[in-house]
């Protein structure tokens, strides 16, 4: 099964911004999430896209907006971006962000949580599409928050 995921970040660091960088190029925490969709099985990071929610500290209403009308399943990577989303009522799947410290900066720490988060989102997928192919009038396409 082929699912796009939609990664939401915080905010591009000025380090990033300076060089060019940005989600999925493999520098910074792009480099340390990447590796770990690397040890996904069930998912092609060619799948994933990226997007922040704030600009210039703010939040980016584009990027709300943009959030909103995603028909796939998002990821808000960050309690900052996590809690964001909720007062918006958005309620993404939730995962730590790769920059975060402490013993899951571990790479194989951060690529056991990424492969679990990822596994319940593909889960919630089949189990959604499975709904769907039975005609279950409660499921509708595009209901991943």
């Amino acid at each position: 099964m082929i699912v796009s995921i939609l990664f939401i970040g915080e905010e591009q660091s000025p380090t990033a911004k300076k060089m060019g960088w940005e989600w999925g190029s493999n520098h910074l925490c792009s480099k340390t999430l990447m590796e770990a969709l690397d040890t996904c099985e069930d998912f092609d990071k060619s799948n994933a896209n990226f997007i922040n929610l704030f600009k210039d500290g703010e939040l980016n209403r584009e990027a709300l907006h943009f959030i909103r009308e995603w028909k796939s399943p998002c990821v808000a990577m960050g309690q900052k971006v996590q809690n964001a989303l909720k007062k918006e009522g958005l309620h993404p799947w939730e995962m730590i962000h790769p920059a975060a410290r402490g013993k899951i900066r571990a790479k194989e720490n951060y690529a056991a949580h990424v492969r679990d988060v990822i596994s319940q989102v593909m889960f919630d997928c089949e189990m959604t599409i499975a709904a769907m192919n039975t005609e279950d009038p409660r499921m509708e396409y595009g209901e991943w928050m």
